[in-house]
């Protein structure tokens, strides 16, 4: 039965007030329901036409917008436990997605909605923190290895418009030819330059190699994030179509258009894993065309990040183009043995040791990483007596961060610069300060380049930068941060 225009109204009202917080909107879908957009992108997607029988509403939950108060392990958790309470399955109704859509009648969509609005500002019953605590406790270890996994992917979404030539810039690649036209003339926008800033691929040679990727099409493997497919194929179907007479000259053009695209990914990965160099990656979301409308449309992207871990080419076939990407750890870089490219079988990537990647120089008191309190020599003794308080911070913290990020920020992915006696230079800084009761802990504490250090301070993007390392240290430490937070949550719980 088709839903009143009395009830469409209610459930936008309360989608907005489970979902949008200050900001959000909701973006109608005249043929079958809604979405709910807030300032980090789509939250919800709910339904009311196109959908399974038996349900009168389905309800597509963005599992990393939903809430900053809980870690993203306990709302997977929360998630599949209403998943498990809803009714049958639903339908697919955006091919690829990898968010969990549930399925209810109009009163069900209403109740969970409201559970949705508790779980976003904190305020999940304690009884419903106990039972999915309880049965996070009662995983294996594979389970949590998973959930992990799981939790850091999510993690990734991207959520800032962020421009494609600032993300090049950021990833070390000149985009010094962004400012010159095709015909050699002056670009006049060269944030907007046609040139580059549909390309699928930056860089490579002498430069850090870049590439884009869609958010949805990853995956978890061995609890590993990959990415999985084949350029040369996506290139090989583009120019069949593009040489199609039959099909109309639009379509042509834009598959040719497409197919360079995917040529220049391709060869960028391929000389890549002969290199045995790792690449650098942005994630995109939005809009991701279909396999069936190759050629026809366009992606359109809404939402791009560029992560911060370098991903190796675990295997690449030269006759088929199939890849395989998988994401490292923070802290390791470049990988210096070639892929045996024309192989089907993708191989282990080792893990340089500590430092030895960036060819940084091992100390006498083995401490290959220094920040800004370490004593990197002999000051005079102070002249002025200072007075005031001030809070001690734990030295082995800040080594297990710098550890951690290996030479590398954590935001930027910039290498520190060595120091003279050849140790590498970052800067340790508490996500949320101490004197907003941040603790002193290694899930709390990112290292960074100075520059990046500053801006986190000071700097007109420092809500941005907060929210980005939260986002990375949430899918390194989950566990940790989510007792934390609920700790720290517990007073206001229990109200």
């Amino acid at each position: 039965m088709a839903l009143s225009s009395h009830r469409k109204n209610e459930l936008e009202t309360a989608a907005l007030r489970a979902f949008g917080g200050d900001g959000g909107r909701v973006q109608p879908d005249l043929r079958h329901g809604f979405r709910v957009i807030t300032a980090k992108g789509q939250a919800a997607a709910i339904y009311w036409s196109n959908i399974a029988p038996g349900h009168e509403v389905e309800i597509a939950v963005c599992d990393s917008r939903l809430t900053e108060k809980y870690s993203l392990v306990l709302v997977h958790r929360w998630l599949a436990i209403e998943r498990s309470r809803a009714s049958g399955e639903c339908t697919s109704h955006k091919p690829g997605s990898d968010w969990p859509t549930f399925g209810f009648s109009f009163e069900a969509a209403l109740g969970f909605l409201d559970r949705c609005r508790r779980l976003r500002h904190g305020r999940l019953a304690q009884s419903e923190l106990d039972t999915v605590n309880a049965a996070i406790n009662s995983d294996t270890a594979e389970d949590r290895r998973h959930a992990s996994a799981r939790a850091l992917l999510a993690s990734l979404r991207p959520s800032q418009r962020h421009a494609v030539i600032d993300l090049v810039y950021r990833a070390g690649v000149s985009v010094a030819c962004w400012y010159v036209r095709q015909d050699g003339s002056p670009a006049a926008s060269p944030r907007s330059n046609p040139a580059y800033c549909y390309n699928w691929s930056f860089g490579g040679g002498t430069e850090p190699a870049l590439a884009c990727l869609w958010h949805e099409s990853l995956e978890i493997h061995d609890g590993r994030i990959q990415s999985r497919g084949s350029m040369l194929e996506v290139a090989r179907r583009l120019d069949e179509i593009a040489e199609d007479d039959g099909q109309d000259q639009d379509v042509r053009d834009r598959a040719r258009q497409q197919a360079g695209r995917a040529h220049s990914l391709d060869t960028l990965i391929r000389k890549s894993a002969q290199a045995g160099k790792t690449i650098r990656v942005v994630l995109n979301e939005g809009k991701m065309r279909s396999e069936e409308n190759i050629g026809e449309e366009s992606s359109v992207v809404k939402v791009r990040r560029l992560d911060n871990a370098f991903w190796a080419i675990d295997a690449y076939n030269a006759a088929t183009g199939d890849f395989t990407l998988t994401r490292q750890s923070l802290g390791t870089a470049a990988i210096s043995t070639p892929v045996a490219v024309a192989t089907d079988s993708p191989r282990d990537a080792g893990t340089p040791a500590a430092g030895e990647e960036h060819g940084f120089a091992q100390v006498a008191d083995g401490r290959d990483f220094v920040d800004q309190k370490t004593a990197l020599g002999t000051d005079l003794p102070p002249k002025m007596p200072l007075t005031g308080d001030a809070y001690v911070r734990d030295r082995r913290v800040r080594d297990a961060a710098l550890r951690r990020a290996g030479g590398q920020c954590e935001f930027c992915a910039a290498r520190g610069f060595l120091t003279a006696s050849g140790q590498v230079y970052l800067e340790t800084h508490h996500v949320i300060p101490l004197s907003e009761n941040g603790a002193d802990r290694e899930w709390n504490v990112a290292a960074l380049c100075p520059n990046d250090h500053r801006e986190a301070h000071f700097g007109e993007r420092a809500s941005q930068i907060r929210s980005e390392l939260l986002d990375h240290l949430d899918g390194l430490y989950p566990h940790e941060r989510r007792e934390s937070s609920e700790a720290r949550y517990q007073p206001h719980l229990s109200t």
